[in-house]
């Protein structure tokens, strides 16, 4: 305030003077913005750029699969519902015997 506001004259001499690096500096608020830019936003806008390319190309291409084979086997498997008991019967009593093979062999 001292040397800005009650003396105007005063501080446009020491503006241009040998104090102008330090008046710009401290006008510049010691670049903190700048600096903070530079080490916080930009990496962190390039994280938040590299996590949605991922999410789109790697996440949502797992979602989509897994949608795409529960309906392929949802188509498959409504091939062997028929309704009759005794083919489910048939059927478990095959898969009980591929088992006991499997164990006994």
């Amino acid at each position: 305030w001292r040397w800005t506001l009650s003396r105007p004259r005063e501080a446009a001499r020491l503006r241009s003077g040998a104090l102008a690096p330090v008046c710009r500096l401290v006008e510049e608020k010691y670049l903190v913005d700048e600096l903070y830019d530079a080490a916080v936003v930009r990496p962190y806008y390039g994280l938040c750029n590299a996590s949605e390319r991922f999410d789109v190309r790697v996440v949502n291409r797992i979602v989509d699969a897994s949608g795409w084979m529960g309906r392929l086997a949802g188509h498959v498997l409504k091939l062997f519902q028929t309704g009759y008991v005794r083919n489910y019967a048939l059927t478990f009593l095959f898969g009980a015997a591929v088992v006991l093979w499997l164990i006994l062999r």
